[in-house]
């Protein structure tokens, strides 16, 4: 009993930390000033695959196929014009918030099941906030 206790005052230490951490980051996001331009190409850029990327990167240009476009055209419009970003627009936590809420919010699953799978448990919709994130945590 008292090695799962130790174990678990490790454990709600790292959780902790991790929390920490994490507000720091987010308040960073915060501070941080995104124009419009900035915010799509950094929408669309996360949205890209390693391919596209290195495609971007040699000619300049991107197509994106329709499904990606629609997502992208998706989050901006849901950051241009969803209530919950008003007090957010223009900052990195903004952007951030307006991926997340769009998928949340927006976008149609297939069911319950798969929208737990993509937002939560790692799927496309947890990537691709993941990959804004990391975006607006470098620039």
């Amino acid at each position: 009993m008292k090695e799962r206790f130790v174990e678990a005052a490790l454990v709600m230490g790292m959780h902790s930390k991790y929390l920490d951490q994490l507000e720091v980051a987010f308040r960073l996001l915060y501070d941080k000033r995104v124009s419009d331009q900035d915010m799509k190409s950094i929408i669309t850029r996360a949205f890209l695959n390693k391919e596209e990327i290195k495609t971007l990167a040699l000619t300049g240009n991107i197509e994106l196929s329709t499904r990606k476009s629609n997502m992208v055209d998706g989050v901006v419009q849901y950051y241009q014009e969803a209530s919950e970003i008003d007090n957010i627009r223009g900052t990195g936590y903004g952007v951030y918030n307006a991926v997340a809420g769009y998928f949340q919010n927006q976008k149609n699953f297939r069911n319950d099941e798969v929208k737990m799978k993509s937002i939560v448990l790692g799927g496309l919709s947890a990537q691709y906030t993941q990959k804004v994130f990391e975006r607006l945590i470098k620039v």
